[in-house]
């Protein structure tokens, strides 16, 4: 039986810069809260960065969604396209 890697360790940058999208979009859903509150608490905030960025994570890990990203976002896809 082979032993798979899996795409983090084969492909490790991609695995980065999912990691750094999924990111980023966490933030951009919590900028309005930053922008109207200016004593918004540091572990309110980062509860919810954790929050979206893991509803993010697990979304992008269902197989149809990665179906998807190959599809039309390969720069997304856990493992580049076999083009």
């Amino acid at each position: 039986m082979a032993i798979v890697q899996p795409t983090q360790v084969t492909h490790p940058n991609r695995a980065t810069f999912r990691t750094v999208f999924q990111g980023a979009i966490a933030f951009a859903a919590i900028l309005p809260l930053i922008l109207t509150s200016a004593g918004i608490a540091p572990v309110g905030l980062a509860g919810i960065l954790v929050l979206v960025a893991g509803a993010i994570t697990r979304v992008m890990a269902v197989p149809a969604v990665e179906d998807f990203l190959e599809k039309y976002l390969p720069f997304l896809a856990a493992k580049p396209s076999d083009k």
